[in-house]
C-alpha cells in the first residue's frame, strides 16, 4: 500500500467514524418530535453541519439507505429514486435546552 493510498484509506475510515445514527422513541420524546417538526412515522432526518439537509418517509431497502447515505455523506453518485431538489435542504436543526 502506498502512502497516498494510505492516507486516503484512513481519511474514508475518519470520515465513516464520524457518522452517527440516533433512533428517537418518539412517545417517550415528544418535544424532541415536535422541536423537529416530525409529521410522520417512521420518519429519517439525515443532517450536515447543524441542518436537515433530507428528510425521508418512505420505507427503504437496506441497500437504498447505503446508497443514499454515500450520496449524502461520501460525495457518492445521486441514487435514481432521489430526485435533484434532496439533500440540498437548509432547515437548522433546533436547539433543545
Amino acid at each position: 500500500m502506498t502512502d497516498a493510498t494510505a492516507t486516503t484509506t484512513a481519511n474514508r475510515i475518519a470520515t465513516i467514524a464520524n457518522l452517527v445514527c440516533v433512533a428517537v422513541d418518539a412517545c417517550a420524546e415528544p418535544d424532541l418530535v415536535d422541536a423537529l417538526k416530525v409529521s410522520g412515522f417512521p420518519e429519517i432526518l439525515f443532517t450536515n453541519a447543524g441542518r436537515i439537509i433530507h428528510r425521508e418517509k418512505v420505507v427503504r431497502s437496506a441497500e437504498a439507505w447505503s446508497r443514499m447515505m454515500a450520496f449524502f455523506y461520501y460525495k457518492a453518485a445521486r441514487p435514481p429514486f432521489l430526485c435533484e431538489a434532496d439533500g440540498k435542504g437548509q432547515e437548522k436543526v433546533p436547539l433543545m435546552s
